[in-house]
């Protein structure tokens, strides 16, 4: 008698970030977990409204920086996490996504870009964890505290104030050598 093996089903080979990169959800819980661990090393993005603001200022900023660079301080990880397909690299993937959307979304339609601020339980605008993301990444590129841009309503300028700063450093971001 000749045994079969059950048929396993094939899933298609991964071949682009998105195959690998987690939900921008997921990504929020997983940023959460890690950053409550007594083990792991913390992120420096406590949420997806601080590392959106990251991302963004990354994306603004004067230089431009190789992915380990600023991925792996924001996220807590060593470079050798790009190297392997974990729940790590999909965390990676997941902020390199956010990043390509940013970055797409600053070139051709501006006017839409919207940053991932905190939503209040009275429907109100948070601001301060984007701006903190957007002033934490390493000091550069933004060198404005965070207090200056946060309050009020200020936060509905915060948009065009990237997509201006955006537009001043293209020309020199890199020509730096970076």
């Amino acid at each position: 008698m000749t045994r079969h093996k059950p048929r396993q089903e094939r899933r298609p080979a991964k071949t682009t970030m998105a195959d690998y990169a987690m939900s921008f959800e997921k990504l929020g819980h997983w940023l959460d977990k890690r950053g409550q661990s007594a083990t792991l090393r913390r992120p420096r993005a406590s949420s997806l409204s601080m590392l959106d603001g990251a991302v963004a200022a990354v994306v603004a900023g004067p230089v431009s920086m190789p992915s380990e660079e600023w991925v792996c301080p924001l996220l807590g990880l060593d470079p050798d996490a790009f190297n392997h397909d974990t729940e790590e690299f999909s965390a990676i993937a997941a902020t390199l996504m956010r990043h390509n959307a940013i970055s797409e979304t600053l070139s051709t339609r501006p006017e839409s870009f919207e940053p991932l601020f905190v939503r209040m339980a009275n429907g109100g605008v948070d601001a301060r964890p984007w701006c903190m993301g957007f002033y934490t990444e390493d000091g550069r590129p933004l060198r404005v505290p965070p207090s200056s841009i946060a309050g009020r309503n200020a936060w509905s300028d915060i948009p065009a104030a990237v997509e201006a700063m955006r537009q001043f450093w293209m020309p020199t971001r890199f020509k730096s050598g970076r």
